[in-house]
């Protein structure tokens, strides 16, 4: 069971920074994270310098031109594209189609991140972001876990993913809400608790061994 790899508890600091990052990163995306509405009608989908902005910010696009940017946005924002999503493999293959009549390929645009991150603007409660400093945060929580190293970009390696980073923040929840204040994320704990799981496994990443966090990746 992946549940029992997990230490018990977070570290107390690290979860304590990894709060005071989501809280910035919500304030910079606080729209999108409380848009109360469909998919389509995201803030990010609707001015082309706000998608252009989502893509440096949480590092999605490489080696692309503006210009293909720009007609990929177009086609992705379209009439009757996007929908109401429930999974990550519905958007992906859509997000697929139409990046590949554009002209963009997966090494261009890791495809599953970009379309976990817009999924988690509209849901941040319910998709993580498939990142890779929080993919290797992940894995040293685990240890070497057979399955369960996220190495290969596909809906099904984001799935246990998906699953994975659920256990651990309903390990965790406890301690979570501990540090969660009621004017956090808008009120709304459910969608902060991912926000700062997300944070904690990269910063776990970046400083695995930094005394000054006490070690505290080791729980």
């Amino acid at each position: 069971m992946i549940n029992s790899k997990f230490p018990d508890t977070p570290g107390e600091i690290r979860l304590k920074k990894a709060r005071e990052e989501a809280l910035l990163n919500w304030q910079w995306w606080r729209k999108d994270f409380t848009h109360d509405g469909s998919f389509a009608d995201l803030p990010v989908f609707q001015e082309y310098v706000r998608f252009l902005g989502f893509g440096f910010d949480y590092s999605v696009f490489r080696l692309y031109s503006r210009k293909t940017m720009f007609t990929f946005f177009e086609r992705l924002t379209a009439p009757s594209i996007l929908s109401d999503f429930v999974e990550l493999d519905d958007f992906h293959n859509v997000f697929c189609r139409i990046a590949t009549d554009t002209g963009l390929s997966e090494k261009q645009m890791n495809h599953i991140s970009m379309c976990s991150k817009l999924l988690a603007l509209w849901k941040p409660e319910k998709f993580p972001m498939w990142d890779s400093l929080a993919r290797d945060g992940l894995r040293r929580l685990h240890g070497n876990t057979r399955g369960h190293n996220y190495a290969i970009n596909s809906p099904a390696q984001y799935n246990i993913f998906r699953h994975d980073y659920a256990t651990l923040e309903r390990k965790w929840r406890n301690n979570i809400d501990d540090v969660i204040e009621k004017k956090d994320f808008n009120g709304n704990p459910d969608a902060g608790r991912y926000r700062i799981v997300d944070n904690y496994l990269m910063g776990l990443s970046r400083k695995p061994d930094d005394p000054t966090l006490e070690n505290s990746n080791k729980g």
